[in-house]
This record gives structure tokens, C-alpha cells and sequence, in this order.
């Protein structure tokens, strides 16, 4: 998929785990903590320049952990970085982006955590002064509000009823776009309508990319795409033509392995265009086509998104 990221102007990332670095221990489920490396190939070769870091595992390494992925940021300028926080400060600034010549502003928030953490160190859905003070701010700074939601109900494809509530408070505090993740499986992509008549577009889940988990429906996830349109110098800018290209996360593992839930006998781990893995599906028990799998995700997503094959 590395073609598909190069083509972006602007990439936007979820990092689920912290990347603490071996100080504080490497470790995967149920707590993670991933290298300091990861930070630095998320944007080189993966190209991230807004990155979510609230979600339900940011607090996996306590303060400290939280402290250390943010640090190993510092030095990746011009990415920006938004949903956990060293300060009160930090937590009150809203980062800004430019790409040609349009300022995209990135707040992040989650539902919740694993692990305890204070309400400074990270952002929660539930905290209402500081939704709508960051929403006010962003609004005010940049030309594009992105909003990082880590929400919904985990392995689900339904929206639930908390979701819909904080998209429509999202929406009437004049996010632009709203990038769901959380669920590890794909929802729906629908408009919402602004009270000055504008829309939102929401993604409640773009599912699944970089990971190892066992479901097919775990394993298909989306490069979520839109453009932003500014017809006139210094006019507004606009989201317009939402689309998907569909990706399939592949490893091998032997049927014996899988039967014994022998987690750490697989191998060749690779992210791939949906559309082109019919062979690497044929090595699975799934017994489905890329073509059926699209198809699958298709009806999920809704009619609301153009697909793409690549």
C-alpha cells in the first residue's frame, strides 16, 4: 500500500499502542508498548503527518510511557500529534498543519481508557469543557477541522448510540471531518448536517490496519479518503468526494498452529490491497474472494463513499 500513501497530500494515522521504547519494557496484549521506531517509520516510509495517540491503550505505560511516545514525536516536525499530553498546556493547544497553503487543525479524543490516567494526560470524549474548547480553537485557527474519535463498540460493524451523540456534538461545533476508530472492523461513512448548513463527513470506523488479530473482518480495513476544496483565494474550504480502498492484513499460519492457538508461529506478516489478494486469501480457512469480501465491506460502508480498487 505504499503507492497508495505516497499519493496523499495529507495522511492521518491512529497509533493505537504507545511507543514507549524498550525502557519500559516492548510488550502486546492485553499491554502494549511498542519501540521508539515504529515513531520514526510512521513517518518515514509511511508518511503520517496527523497522528492520533488517544485511545482505550495510550495509558498501557502510565504518565511516563505517555511522556516517552510523545517525546519520541518532538523531533518529526512537521507531523503533528494530538490526544495525549504532558502538560495542561499542551493538552489546551490545538496543533495545526499546512499543506498548499490550507491549515488542517487535529483534536483527538477517547471514550475511555484501560488503564487509569488522569484527565490531563489524556483527551476524553466525556469531557465537555475541553470538547468544546478545542473545537472552538480549531475552528479559529485553521481552515480544516479533522476530529480523531477512538470510540464504538469493539469487533462490531454497528454504530452505537454513544457514537451518533458525539458525532452530532462534533458536528454542531463545526467539525469538518470526523475519523472513527476504536472498533477494529469497518461502520458506516454518512453526512451530517452543520447548523450553518455546512456538512461533516464521518467515518465511524476505518477498521484495522498494522496488527495481527484473527478475524477476517478484523483483518480488512480502509485508506479512507476525501479531498479538500478551496475554489477562491482565502475562501472556505470544503470536504468533498469521500472514497475507500480496501486492504486485507496478511500472515501465514498453518492450520495445526491456528487449531493450537499458536500465536507466535506467524509469519510473513503484510498489509495489501484487498483487491489483489485473492491468492494470499486462498492460503486461509475464510473461504471468500477479494471480490465477495468488497462486496461484504461495500454494503457496510454505505452509499455515501466511492470505492476504489487502488
Amino acid at each position: 500500500i505504499q503507492q497508495q500513501l505516497d499519493d496523499a497530500d495529507v495522511t492521518f494515522c491512529n497509533q493505537e499502542v504507545p511507543s514507549a521504547g524498550e525502557e519500559f519494557g516492548l510488550s502486546g496484549y492485553p499491554v502494549f508498548n511498542a519501540p521508539t521506531q515504529l515513531t520514526k517509520d510512521l513517518v518515514d516510509p509511511v508518511g503520517c503527518d496527523l497522528v492520533n495517540t488517544a485511545t482505550n491503550h495510550a495509558a498501557d505505560k502510565g504518565i511516563a510511557g505517555i511522556a516517552a511516545t510523545r517525546n519520541a514525536w518532538d523531533s518529526l516536525a512537521p507531523t503533528i500529534v494530538a490526544g495525549t499530553n504532558r502538560s495542561a498546556e499542551e493538552q489546551r493547544t490545538v496543533p495545526i498543519f499546512e499543506a498548499d497553503g490550507v491549515k488542517i487543525a487535529l483534536v483527538s479524543f477517547a471514550e475511555f481508557s484501560n488503564l487509569s490516567i488522569d484527565p490531563v494526560s489524556l483527551n476524553f470524549i466525556g469531557d465537555t469543557a475541553l470538547v468544546s474548547g478545542l473545537m472552538a480553537q480549531a475552528r479559529e485557527k485553521a481552515d480544516v477541522v479533522v476530529v480523531s474519535a477512538h470510540w464504538g463498540t469493539e469487533d462490531s460493524h454497528s454504530v452505537n448510540g454513544q457514537q451518533r451523540a458525539f458525532a452530532q456534538t462534533l458536528t454542531d461545533l463545526g467539525a469538518d471531518v470526523i475519523i472513527g476508530t476504536g472498533p477494529h472492523v469497518l461502520q458506516p461513512v454518512e453526512w451530517l448536517t452543520r447548523a450553518d448548513g455546512g456538512r461533516t463527513l464521518v467515518w465511524y470506523s476505518i477498521g484495522n490496519m498494522m496488527h495481527t488479530q484473527l478475524s477476517l473482518a478484523q483483518r480488512t480495513g480502509v485508506l479512507a479518503g476525501f479531498d479538500l476544496v478551496r475554489e477562491t483565494a482565502g475562501g472556505q474550504v470544503r470536504v468533498e468526494n469521500p472514497t475507500a480502498i480496501f486492504t486485507y492484513t496478511h500472515y501465514d499460519w498453518t492450520a495445526a498452529d491456528e487449531a493450537a492457538g499458536n500465536i507466535a508461529a506467524r509469519t510473513n506478516l503484510s498489509i495489501n490491497l484487498l483487491a489483489d489478494s485473492d491468492e494470499l486469501l486462498a492460503r486461509t480457512r475464510f473461504g471468500v474472494t477479494a471480490a465477495q469480501q468488497i462486496a461484504a465491506s461495500t454494503e457496510i460502508l454505505g452509499s455515501d463513499v466511492t470505492i476504489l480498487e487502488r
